[in-house]
């Protein structure tokens, strides 16, 4: 398979590199350095490039049947117009992907990363064929363009040009029929930053002149670019599932700390075997976080992922994600540890350096000090 190239990477000249994200070259940073745009996605407001992200659309009369076969949640409660967050499975309950799922009332929309989308399109269609006659399988990875919005005042930005509604649009809302300099575009309140967050679509041939009128737009922000560094340390930060970070470590997906997502009520489903007796008998491993001590500098490569950790001197799993807080000001992890020894207030070992795990989230985020009636950063 040929790789692809986002056009937004195409677009702009001075890229300080480049990614090979989901089979598709894109931007992995863009500012002067990450710091910079961890202070932007934490205290004003950042564009991001999401034209990696798989866009797949799913309609039949099977189609919640279907993608409740490859998912780990129930889509048969989902409103129109709403969106949810899961993990797509394989066979045997590990995770292959992340996903936004969108009811667009007549079909499903898929957003995942994670999985090349072309291998996705061909499980989808696979199952079409053989298990849910009648449900058509539309690839429009290359006709849907996508990009983030992220940072407690994003809102403010979409506000400037969408009116005062942006601030009534819930988690997991979607919003169509919107426009910027007569830019069409379907916007889903959406993100893994745990900033404000929203996804913003358009055709992919509009993506450009999108990013370009959203960038001038948000000058009086300071908005910058962000890259993929700084998107991982926010997800890193608030625990959210990363596929590309600690799904790939994993043997099932219950590992993630995913529970409160199983259905226990829907069919049949990929893996549903390994999970249903994960959750009786209880994962092996799980995710725990862990912060390292203040003395270990930022640019320090004391500690790396896949480390082993140590606890009393016994080896209980290994470094899943690894990054350095901005806001804490020390290093943090997501460790894969055996179940016995995941739980808050533990000192483990890693390479010598001392880690106490601690509760989810890291961090305090910024966004739930802001009231959108009431502040605004133009005014701060």
């Amino acid at each position: 398979m040929q790789n692809r190239i986002s056009p937004i990477t195409s677009h702009l000249d001075a890229l300080s590199s480049s990614i090979l994200r989901d089979g598709c070259m894109t931007a992995a940073a863009y500012a002067k350095d990450l710091a910079d745009e961890y202070r932007c996605v934490r205290e004003r407001v950042g564009l991001s490039d999401f034209n990696h992200y798989a866009k797949i659309r799913v309609s039949g009369a099977s189609a919640v049947d279907l993608l409740n076969h490859v998912i780990l949640s129930d889509l048969v409660r989902l409103p129109v117009n709403q969106a949810q967050a899961t993990f797509l499975l394989n066979d045997d309950g590990s995770p292959c992907g992340e996903a936004f799922i969108v009811n667009c009332d007549e079909s499903y929309l898929v957003l995942s990363e994670g999985i090349v989308p072309s291998e996705l399109v061909a499980r989808l269609s696979k199952l079409a064929g053989e298990q849910f006659p009648g449900v058509v399988i539309s690839d429009q990875t290359e006709s849907i363009g996508m990009l983030g919005v992220d940072g407690p005042f994003s809102w403010e930005l979409l506000k400037s040009f969408m009116g005062i509604g942006i601030i009534g649009v819930r988690y997991l809302e979607m919003m169509s029929n919107q426009a910027l300099n007569g830019i069409p575009f379907t916007l889903c309140r959406a993100g893994k930053t745990g900033e404000y967050g929203y996804l913003v679509m358009t055709e992919i041939d509009k993506v450009v002149e999108l990013w370009d009128a959203l960038m001038a737009q948000g000058r009086r922000f300071e908005i910058l670019p962000l890259g993929f560094r700084v998107l991982d340390l926010c997800k890193l930060e608030n625990r959210f599932g990363s596929q590309h970070q600690d799904g790939v470590n994993v043997d099932n997906v219950l590992e993630l700390n995913t529970r409160v997502m199983v259905s226990r009520d829907k069919g049949d489903y990929a893996g549903r075997s390994e999970i249903e007796r994960l959750l009786e008998a209880g994962a092996p491993r799980r995710l725990i976080g862990v912060t390292f001590d203040e003395n270990i500098a930022v640019d320090s490569s004391d500690i790396k992922v896949a480390d082993t950790v140590l606890c009393e001197g016994e080896k209980i799993g290994k470094i899943s994600s690894l990054g350095y807080s901005y806001t804490l000001k020390r290093w943090i992890a997501l460790a894969l540890v055996d179940s016995s020894y995941a739980y808050v207030g533990v000192d483990y070992s890693v390479s010598g350096r001392t880690a106490r795990t601690v509760s989810a989230p890291f961090i305090f985020n910024r966004s739930l000090q802001i009231r959108p009636q009431e502040d605004s950063y133009l005014n701060r």
